[in-house]
């Protein structure tokens, strides 16, 4: 090309697309049978929580009061729980949100971990006693589970009136077993 001559582009003169083509992304049903791949055994129901769900956030109080991760563990849903009974009914798993299960696990464990280290950080600052709890009456019911919260827990501290302490997210309810969802909190 001379010197003061412009250039048009051609299309032969494009580089090449650098798009990739991602196939990482499945249908719902596909991805949850991905994620169920390595649980030997579909649970058909929850185990290892409570009966009631006094019951369960009595056990959380004294289980945190003890530091025991343990007791804190089995209270929570297991991921086959999450796979078998949580996930295939529940919002996440629907339009428009379609989030795969593997992603939605993953986040619920992260928040749990970060919230149950909160209320165990909290209980070691200035033991508590246990003086209640409240769960929104507003519940969400999933086919066979039935999802309550945000729920408060009151304890008196000693130090003056029973404060307000919101320790735990979602508790499950499926057939007269209670489990923990998640232990993300406002802390």
């Amino acid at each position: 090309m001379e010197k003061g001559q412009s250039h048009t582009a051609k299309p032969s003169d494009e580089p090449p697309s650098t798009t990739a083509i991602v196939d990482s992304v499945f249908p719902v049903e596909e991805a949850l049978r991905r994620f169920r791949a390595d649980i030997p055994l579909a649970p058909s129901n929850l185990s290892g929580g409570a009966q009631t769900r006094e019951e369960l956030v009595r056990n959380f109080v004294r289980a945190l009061q003890q530091t025991d991760t343990t007791a804190l563990g089995r209270m929570l849903i297991t991921r086959a729980e999450f796979a078998y009974l949580y996930y295939p009914t529940s919002r996440a798993s629907r339009p428009p949100y379609e989030e795969a299960p593997d992603l939605n696990y993953l986040r619920s464990r992260e928040h749990s971990g970060k919230g149950i280290r909160r209320a165990l950080a909290l209980f070691a600052r200035r033991p508590a006693q246990y003086e209640g709890y409240s769960c929104s009456p507003k519940t969400r019911k999933e086919e066979n589970n039935i999802l309550w919260g945000p729920c408060i827990v009151k304890a008196d501290t000693g130090t003056g009136p029973p404060v307000d302490l919101s320790l735990f997210g979602t508790i499950i309810e499926r057939e007269g077993q209670f489990k923990f969802l998640s232990y993300a909190n406002q802390q």
